[in-house]
This record gives C-alpha cells, structure tokens and sequence, in this order.
C-alpha cells in the first residue's frame, strides 16, 4: 500500500521548519513576518538559495500576470482576445514533463534552469516594444516555451531540498517579489509606458540567471534505471509512471486550473474597470491589496502544511473558490468586489497542490511527475479559453460566475479521488 507520509513523520522529517511569529496587517511587518520566519529556519544554503531564486523569479511573474492583461485591453483586446493571449501560450508547457524526464536522467537541474530562464529573455524583450497583438502573442507563446524548459527542474530541486514544505517556503519568498514586482507596475508604466514594464521583468530575470549561475550546486544524482530512449517512448505515448492516486489527484488538478484560467483574466478586467481603468490604482490592489495578504496567507500555509500536509489545504481552497468566484461575478460595488478578490487563498490553492503531486512522485522520477503536473496545470489554459467566448458572447459576469462549477466539480473530484481511497494503490 502506498500512501502520503504519516503525521507523525512528516512531523519528524520537518521539525527543524517550524517558524515562530505573529501575523500583522500591514505591508511592512507582513515582510519583516516573512522574512523573520526564513531566517530562523535550519535549511541549507542550498535552500535558501532556491529561496532568493524563487524571490526574484517573482519580481518577474508580479510584473507581467497583473501588467499583460490590463496592456492588451488598452490596446483595444476584445476579452476572448485578452483571455487567449494570457492562456494560449501556457500550452507551451505541455512540454515540462519531457524536460522533467531528461533532468532526471541526466540528473542535470541547474542546466534546464538557466538554459530556459535564458532563452525566455529573447522575446520577452521584443515584446517591450510590440505594439499589435498577433506579435504579441506571438513572443509570449515563444516566452512560455523556453520558461517550460526551466519549470520542471526548479519544481524538482525545491522537493528535493526540503519535500513539500519548500514549495510552501517558496511560495512565501515569491509572494513578497510577486508584491515588489505589482507595486511598481503603476510607476513605470506612467514613466516609461509599456516598455518600462516589460524592461523591469527583464531585468529581474537577469539577476535571478545570474544568481543561479554563480552560486547553485548540482546535488541531483542521475536515475539511469531506464534508458533515456525507455523513458522517452513513455512521455511520447502519455504513459504516466504514477500511482493511481496520482492520476486521479492530476484529474482534479485540470478542473481547478480549467476554472482558473476561465475566470482570471475576467476578474481582471473587472477589477480594472470599476478602478475607472487607472493602472495606478491597479497596481496598487495587485501590491498592497493581493500581495501582502498573498505573504501573510503563504507564511500562515508553510506551518498549515507542516502540521496537517498540502492535502487539507487543497481542499480548503478548492472550497472557498468554489464560493467566492460565483460572488465576484454578481457584485458590482467597487469597495466589496476588491476585498473580496484580494482574500489570499491561492498560496493554499498552490502551495497545497505543488507538495501533494511531489508527496505522490515515485523516488528518481519527481521531476518528470512533476513536470506532468506542469502539463496538467497549464492544458487546462485551452478550454479555459471558452470563458472568454462565453463572456463576449453572452456576458463576462455570467462566465465568472460559472467558473465557481469546475470549481465544485474539481472538489468533489478530489475528495472521493484522494480522501475515500486513502491514497491506496
């Protein structure tokens, strides 16, 4: 029978991450929070390293998830426009489970990280200077594609330095860069227009690169019980070495993501409009707004995962999405609409998921599990297109709304999946 760790030793392998602290309300205790419950955990370096990279990385993803939208509906985007642009190229990730598998055979992290965080740089930079949206969209689908190279082997390296509860820690550390990087989209757009923007995440990227290059060590061993040629008939024929609660668990997986990328981009625009399109205001709910709350949320879910494991979060999560997106879709009140679309549920929704598909990853074979959850996540962006079909043809409230059934769908999925089989099998 196989099964996710017990309490008690998750408790034993994780007693020395078990940070101490007290939450506040505002910005700046909720980074010294952060940051003081990093520094008085006993990790490695090495992890700490991953955690920085993780920071940086998310200066990045902070400037482009909340800048990407807003820019193409200023370039005149229809929504299904708006929402195909910001999902389609996540399509590109359908490639992260063969890069996982030739990471673990080579047991080469550090080369598919820099290799992929470096290509992605190219286009990223002509888009700075794009105008139109068929090249547009375009250079992010060309962006996601070399970022999928890199995305499997960090996802590896953060379990492997630390098992779940790394992913919870990452997730901490990137929601204060994802923070930085919000706050000064307002800034530098009104400074330096689109370019600015683009140029800034550029600049991140590059200092992450860097870091990675000069300072990380390779502590993967190779896993050679197959040949590489084995392993690769098998990703090529979707033939998914997991158990079978994996499989399940990646089928909830897809509907939770389905539902996410149906309705992000929606929200978005939403928020954005009853901010009277103001770019500054709007990077100001993105940073003070779901930053902060998104770094007090991840500190609070590094010791939840801790104590009870990713799977009660995941749950949680699926629960109160499957609740508050119908909400969003019917409110209209400016003040209600944005307290309540900055609750901090995604570093659960995340963080739960990411450690669960590694607790469930046989050993010498996670980064190729988890680059199929990479797949699983980001394929789901194809259907999810539809949410933008609905809300041109009928109406964008109606397709928010109904965002909150794949939700429900994808909870109920999980439970009976995960929770009544025990993870048998």
């Amino acid at each position: 029978m196989a099964q996710i760790e017990s309490k008690s030793d998750r408790a034993w392998r994780l007693s020395a991450h078990d940070p101490r602290g007290d939450t506040h309300d505002n910005l700046k205790y909720s980074w010294y929070l952060a940051l003081w419950g990093i520094m008085n955990i006993k990790i490695t370096k090495h992890s700490i390293l991953l955690l920085v990279i993780s920071f940086v990385n998310s200066v990045t993803l902070g400037l482009l998830w909340p800048f990407i939208t807003i820019n193409i509906y200023m370039l005149g985007g229809s929504l299904v426009s708006i929402v195909f642009v910001q999902n389609f190229p996540y399509t590109a990730f359908v490639f992260s489970r063969l890069w996982g598998v030739i990471s673990d055979y080579y047991g080469k992290r550090k080369l598919f990280i820099i290799v992929g965080q470096s290509l992605s740089v190219i286009p990223l930079f002509f888009a700075s200077f794009t105008k139109e949206l068929t090249p547009l969209i375009s250079l992010i689908i060309i962006a996601n594609f070399f970022s999928s190279i890199a995305s499997p082997s960090f996802l590896a390296a953060l379990g492997e330095a630390g098992g779940g509860t790394m992913y919870a820690y990452s997730q901490l550390a990137g929601n204060i860069g994802w923070t930085l990087g919000a706050l000064i989209i307002g800034p530098l757009h009104s400074t330096y227009g689109q370019s600015g923007v683009y140029l800034a995440a550029i600049t991140a990227l590059l200092v992450s690169i860097c870091i990675f290059s000069i300072f990380y060590r390779e502590t993967k061993k190779r896993n050679m019980e197959e040949s590489l040629k084995e392993r690769l008939k098998k990703v090529l024929s979707f033939k998914l070495r997991a158990r079978k609660q994996l499989k399940y668990f990646l089928l909830s997986v897809f509907l939770a993501w389905l539902a996410t990328f149906w309705s992000a981009e929606l929200l978005k625009v939403k928020l954005f409009q009853l901010l009277g399109e103001s770019v500054e205001n709007y990077s100001i709910v993105f940073g003070f707004g779901v930053g902060s709350l998104s770094v007090i949320s991840s500190y609070i879910t590094t010791k939840l995962i801790i104590k009870y494991g990713g799977d009660k979060l995941i749950l949680l999560s699926l629960l109160m999405y499957s609740i508050l997106n119908p909400l969003l879709g019917i409110i209209h009140d400016p003040t209600l609409f944005i307290a309540l679309f900055i609750l901090p549920i995604w570093p659960m929704f995340w963080a739960g998921q990411t450690a669960v598909a590694h607790e469930l990853s046989d050993k010498g074979y996670e980064a190729e599990n988890m680059g199929m959850f990479v797949v699983v996540t980001n394929i789901a962006a194809l259907p999810g297109i539809l949410g933008g079909v609905l809300a041109d043809l009928i109406d964008a409230n109606l397709a928010i709304t109904f965002s909150g059934f794949f939700f429900t769908l994808s909870l109920f999925t999980y439970y009976k999946a995960v929770y009544s089989s025990r993870f048998k099998g």
